[in-house]
Formats: structure tokens, sequence, C-alpha cells
């Protein structure tokens, strides 16, 4: 199927695009890194984010956002709570951080206070740290 065809069929914002430049040969999004942008594509494509690793989903995220795409920012932000860990907390705080993203920073408050209910979460939080910044 044609690249245009998706994008257009699956995405209001490059409906719009589309719309307004119907010869529109290319699409600079330059903010975005290319791994992410394929696995935006192949979302569009597939409907499937699940082997995308955390790094990933916060860049699908950050797409989805921008482009205004509800459905993909909910089922990223749904991922992301599922597989939110001690070691992947500070990425989702600092992109949350970095993109300005309420939701985002939600995720991460939410598994602080559940580990916080398990009484481990400040030793996970100061082991992940220490290795992360080594």
């Amino acid at each position: 199927m044609p690249i245009k065809v998706v994008l257009f069929t699956s995405s209001e914002y490059f409906k719009t695009i589309l719309l307004l430049n119907e010869s529109l040969s290319s699409i600079e999004m330059p903010k975005y890194k290319v791994r992410v942008f394929e696995h935006f594509l192949d979302y569009l494509y597939r409907r499937n984010i699940a082997n995308i690793d955390m790094v990933g989903l916060l860049g699908l995220n950050v797409i989805a956002k921008d482009l205004h795409d509800s459905g993909l920012f909910r089922y990223t932000l749904s991922e992301i709570e599922m597989r939110i860990n001690s070691s992947s907390l500070k990425y989702v705080l600092r992109q949350a951080h970095e993109i300005s993203s309420k939701e985002l920073r939600a995720v991460g408050v939410k598994y602080i206070n559940q580990m916080d209910k398990n009484g481990n979460v400040i030793v996970d939080l100061i082991e992940s740290l220490v290795i992360h910044c080594e």
C-alpha cells in the first residue's frame, strides 16, 4: 500500500497536509529520530507496538502528541504504564519534563506511589540512578 494512502487514512495530521498540497512529494520530519519514525510508520501499517522498547515508546508518545494522534497517544501511555520499572522511570520522567507532558509525569508518579507501598522504592531508585550514572 503506498505510504501516502496509509498516512492519509491513518492520521488527521497527514490528511490535512496532503489535502492542502496534493502534489507534495516528500514530508520533512527532522525533529524525530529515524528509528522512532519507522516505529510510527509500522504502527500506522500494523497497529502494533508490542515489540518496541521503552525509548521507542517514549519517542512514539512524542510523535503522537505532536501530531494530535489521540489513539496512539493513549496506546503508548498505556504501554509505558504497563512496562515502567525502576530502570526506565528516569527516562519517563525526563521525557515528561522535556515535552511538558502531565500524562507521562502522572505515569511516573503512579509507579513511584505503587512501589512506595511495597517499601522498596527508594532503594530501587537509588540503585537505578547509580547504575545509570556510571
